[in-house]
């Protein structure tokens, strides 16, 4: 990565987190958001997870605010409360809509998205900007140095891109 290459991180919090402690480590967050930083331009470093807003303390209070006091945009919505067929209790927050719309807004302004997840999730999401990045016309940011074109053998786009001065004067 350049130096001056434009970089966001999105997180999924809880799949990453989830994901983490099945593998038993931890992330250190700081290190984390100094690492991209080191290789670029950090615009955006996005944490999305949901929260209970009724409880007092939840045990994800004090990341989500260290977070947020550090460097990173904490994005959170409300979890949902239900009761399931069997009668037993059920809490369900999910951010994926809201990571996912993130993403598609910021891609035009960025070179490089990190997406960190613990699940596939959005697979969807990473292959549609892979495509975007390899194929799409490099005068809307895509297809760095042709190369998506050059491998399908693909002379690229051949329409005209204007008139010259002669063809406006008449002459």
């Amino acid at each position: 990565m350049s130096s001056d290459s434009k970089i966001a991180l999105l997180i999924d919090g809880a799949n990453l987190y989830a994901t983490a402690k099945a593998l038993g480590f931890d992330i250190d967050y700081s290190r984390l958001l100094k690492e991209f930083q080191c290789r670029g331009v950090l615009l955006r470093a996005s944490y999305y997870t949901a929260v209970i807003e009724d409880q007092e303390y939840t045990s994800i209070r004090p990341l989500i605010d260290w977070l947020d006091y550090n460097g990173y945009t904490v994005v959170t919505k409300a979890t949902k409360e239900f009761v399931d067929q069997t009668g037993r209790r059920k809490v369900k927050g999910n951010m994926d809509i809201e990571l996912a719309v993130d993403a598609m807004e910021i891609a035009p302004h960025i070179d490089q998205m990190v997406l960190f997840s613990g699940d596939g999730d959005f697979t969807r999401l990473v292959y549609e900007h892979v495509c975007e990045g390899l194929y799409g016309a490099p005068e809307y940011g895509g297809n760095s140095g042709l190369a998506g074109w050059r491998y399908l053998n693909y002379e690229g786009d051949v329409q005209p891109r204007g008139y010259t001065d002669a063809e406006v004067s008449g002459a």
